[in-house]
C-alpha cells in the first residue's frame, strides 16, 4: 500500500494493490471510509485538508472534496470524517499511461506517469482544477516531489531539479545510481535533494554546490521510498526496513556506513519488503507487501527518552568505577591500557585505595598491593593478616617478605612473570637456552 498522513485531522490515507482507497483513524486505528474499486491498482495518494486525491494504472485522477456541509448539519457528538471515500468524486483522465507519483501543494497538483510527463493542475477558488501545463521527459517518471522553490522529478536514471514557478530545469543529475531512480525527496529550503534507488543507496545533493554526492546510508536492497520532515529522512527499503535518519549529523559524518549510530533509528517490517513512508510531525507510516500498514508515534518520544536517560543516570551510579559501558547498553571492564595497580593504605576503619601505573609484566584484571603499610592488621586485595604488629604481604608466588616484630615495613619481593612461573627464572629452574 502507498500511505500519506496528516496528522493536523489525525487521518491516514492508503491505497493497494485491492484497487481501493482507505481512510484510517490514526490514534485508533480503525478504518473510516473505503472507496469502491478502481479500475486498476492504486499507485499513489496524496492528502491535505482540502482534498484527497489517488492515482491509479487505469491512467486517472480520483479526487474528493471534503464534506464540510455533513460536518456542519451533524447533531451527533461523533464527528463525521472529513472525506467520505464512498461519495462521488471528480475524475481527470489527462495522462496517457499509469500514474506513478502525486504531490500536492496549497496551489497545485502534479501527477507523475510513465507516459514521460508530469502534468501540473492548478487549484482553483471553487475547489476544482485546471491543467496549467506539461512537462516531457526521456524515461518513465517514477517520483515527482515540490519542496521550497523546486520542482524535483525522478525520470529513469536522470532527476531533474525545476524552478517551480517557471518550469525551468535548473539541475541535472545523470547516472547518480546503478538503475532507475525509485524516489526523490528535498528540503523546504531548496538546498538539498535526497535520492533513493535499486543499489540501495541513499544518497545526498547539495543544490548549491557541485561537490559529489555524498552517501547517507547503504540498504541491503533497493530503496522504494523517501520522507522527509526536517531534519529527519526516512527511507523504507525491500529489506524489511525503515530507517529514520538525522540529515544534519549524518552529512557531517559523511560515512555511508551500515551500522546505527545515534543519528539513526532503524525499525523492522517482518511481514515483507516496506514499499513505501511517510513522516509528518510525530507521526511515521510504512506501507508493506503484506497488505499491512505500519504507524509509529512519537508524540512522547522526548518523555520516554527522559525516563530512559534517569535509568541510565541510577544504573552508573550503582556500579563501581572499574567498569565501563559497552555498546548494546553491556558492561566491560577496564580495558588493558586504563587497568591499575592497588595499593592500601590503613585509615579510620576504612581503606583508601591508591591508584598507580600498572606494570608491563602484571596479569591483566587483577591488581596486586603495591605496599604494606606495617601494623596494618589486614588489607585488601592479596594482603594477608598480619602477626603481632606486623603485616605479611601475600604474592603469588607463595613467597611474601616478614615485617620485623618493631612494626617496620615489610620488604616486598619481586614479582615474577607468568612465563618465569612456568619455566622457573628468577628462582632457577629451567632456563631458556642462549641463543647462537
Amino acid at each position: 500500500p502507498w500511505t500519506r498522513l496528516l496528522p493536523s485531522k489525525t487521518l491516514l490515507v492508503t491505497g493497494s494493490l485491492d484497487k481501493t482507497v482507505r481512510l484510517w483513524d490514526l490514534k485508533q486505528g480503525m478504518p473510516i471510509s473505503t472507496s469502491k474499486p478502481h479500475g486498476g491498482t492504486v499507485r499513489c495518494v496524496a492528502m491535505d485538508e482540502e482534498a484527497c486525491v489517488s492515482g491509479c494504472s487505469d491512467n486517472t485522477l480520483r479526487i474528493w472534496l471534503p464534506q464540510y456541509q455533513a460536518m456542519r448539519d451533524s447533531c451527533s457528538a461523533a464527528m463525521p470524517p472529513l472525506f467520505d471515500l464512498t461519495s462521488p468524486f471528480n475524475t481527470i483522465r489527462v495522462h496517457t499511461g499509469p500514474v506513478s507519483s502525486l504531490c500536492m501543494t496549497e496551489c497545485a497538483l502534479y501527477s507523475g506517469s510513465w507516459d514521460c510527463t508530469v502534468r501540473i493542475h492548478s487549484r482553483l477558488q471553487s475547489n476544482s482544477w485546471e491543467l496549467a501545463s506539461c512537462l516531457t521527459y526521456d524515461d518513465w517518471v517514477f517520483s515527482v516531489a515540490a519542496r521550497g522553490k523546486h520542482l524535483l522529478v525522478a525520470a529513469g536514471v536522470d532527476v531533474y531539479c525545476h524552478d517551480l514557478s517557471t518550469g525551468q530545469v535548473v539541475r541535472k543529475f545523470q547516472n547518480l545510481h546503478e538503475g532507475h531512480v525509485c524516489c526523490v525527496e528535498g528540503t523546504q529550503n531548496s538546498r538539498m535533494l535526497f535520492t533513493g534507488a535499486g543499489d540501495g543507496l541513499v544518497l545526498a545533493h547539495d543544490l548549491r554546490m557541485k561537490e559529489p554526492s555524498c552517501v547517507m546510508w547503504h540498504h541491503n536492497a533497493g530503496v522504494h521510498g523517501l520522507a522527509f520532515e526536517d531534519p529527519w529522512l526516512a527511507s523504507a527499503s525491500s529489506d524489511g526496513t525503515v530507517l529514520m535518519m538525522n540529515t544534519e549529523e549524518q552529512r557531517k559524518a559523511a560515512t555511508g556506513m551500515r551500522a546505527l549510530s545515534s543519528n539513526c533509528r532503524q525499525f523492522m517490517t517482518p511481514s515483507g519488503p516496506a514499499l513505501c513512508v511517510d513522516i509528518a510531525e510525530q507521526w511515521l507510516a510504512c506501507g508493506s507487501e503484506s497488505e499491512t500498514v505500519r504507524v509509529w508515534d512519537f508524540t512522547r518520544a522526548e518523555e520516554c527518552a527522559q525516563r530512559a536517560a534517569a535509568a541510565k543516570a541510577a544504573r552508573n551510579s550503582r556500579r563501581g568505577p572499574g567498569h565501563n559501558r559497552g555498546p548494546r547498553g553491556m558492561q566491560y571492564p577496564v580495558p588493558p591500557h586504563r587497568i591499575y595497580q592497588q595499593g592500601v593504605q590503613p585509615g579510620a576503619g576504612f581503606y583508601a585505595p591508591v591508584l598507580a601505573p600498572a606494570t608491563p609484566g602484571q596479569y591483566a584484571g587483577e591488581p596486586r598491593l603495591q605496599q604494606v603499610q606495617a601494623g596494618a592488621g589486614h588489607g585488601t586485595g592479596r594482603q594477608a593478616h598480619g602477626r603481632g604488629k606486623g603485616g605479611q604481604a601475600a604474592h603469588r608466588s607463595g613467597r611474601g617478605g616478614q615485617a620485623d616484630m618493631n612494626g617496620a615495613a615489610a620488604t616486598p619481593v619481586p614479582e615474577r612473570s607468568s612465563h618465569q612461573r612456568r619455566h622457573g627464572g628468577r628462582h632457577g629452574g629451567h632456563k631458556r637456552p642462549e641463543q647462537k
